[in-house]
């Protein structure tokens, strides 16, 4: 699933972006203004299905593409509590018309990203870097740092391969003001004193064992019939392989 957002100063400075992504992605337009455009898009070589897995949530004056599973019913306008209350892997792109600022956000362990890139006429965030690159709205450069990572074996997923386009940090949230400021804001991180002390090997082995299966269960989509495991046969994916398993068993599911 992929999805895009472009805040345009006018109307003319859209469409120049528009017509350029256009000759590579197909869109399916969501919401459409004189300065924003958010939907959906795919590589015209794809023959998927444009929308997978996707809730639209319209509350006037919000626009709202969800990815993910919220354990509740109702959804919460403040955008910083969604991203701390949705489990599992989530993509967030939220369009404010009154106060004319963009929120994104997505999952804190990086399933799904955002990348973006802004000049003086347009800001462009979209799920892959292929589709701001075929925007036209930056010369595409390739990252060097970013390539020599990949090249040592250690890939660092806050970098970019490319140059001018950057990628959402992991646990951080962005916001896009009116004036075109960019805001990061830190949304999670893991808490060194929440541990537990003065177990049994077998009462620690049952709280993990909990909380892996919790994990698993909470990365598989609700609608998911058929889920692929990349395993290894090591102690971690052989785990994890044989949780999923068992959950997408209880559900009559495939692996």
């Amino acid at each position: 699933m992929a999805f895009f957002a472009l805040i345009s100063n006018n109307i003319h400075a859209q469409s120049l972006v528009v017509n350029a992504v256009t000759r590579e992605f197909d869109l399916q337009i969501i919401y459409r203004s004189d300065n924003c455009l958010i939907g959906f898009y795919k590589h015209q070589n794809d023959s998927t299905a444009i929308m997978q897995r996707t809730e639209i949530i319209r509350q006037d004056p919000y626009t709202v593409l969800h990815i993910g599973s919220h354990p509740n019913a109702d959804y919460s306008p403040e955008f910083s509590e969604l991203c701390e209350t949705i489990l599992g892997p989530f993509a967030l792109m939220r369009w404010h018309q009154n106060e004319q600022n963009l929120d994104i956000a997505c999952d804190p362990l990086g399933q799904h990203q955002f990348y973006y890139v802004g000049n003086a006429d347009n800001f462009v965030c979209a799920s892959d870097a292929a589709f701001i690159a075929a925007c036209k709205v930056t010369s595409i450069k390739l990252n060097k740092n970013a390539l020599a990572c990949w090249l040592a074996g250690q890939p660092n997923p806050s970098i970019s391969m490319y140059e001018d386009i950057a990628i959402l940090p992991m646990a951080y949230r962005l916001r896009l003001e009116k004036n075109g400021k960019i805001r990061l804001h830190k949304f999670w991180d893991i808490d060194p004193n929440q541990r537990k002390l003065g177990l049994s090997d077998q009462e620690y082995a049952k709280a993990f064992n909990a909380v892996l299966t919790q994990a698993v269960n909470d990365h598989i989509a609700s609608n998911s019939t058929v889920i692929a495991s990349q395993m290894s046969g090591g102690m971690d994916s052989s785990s994890i392989t044989a949780l999923a398993t068992s959950h997408q068993h209880r559900l009559s599911n495939q692996l």
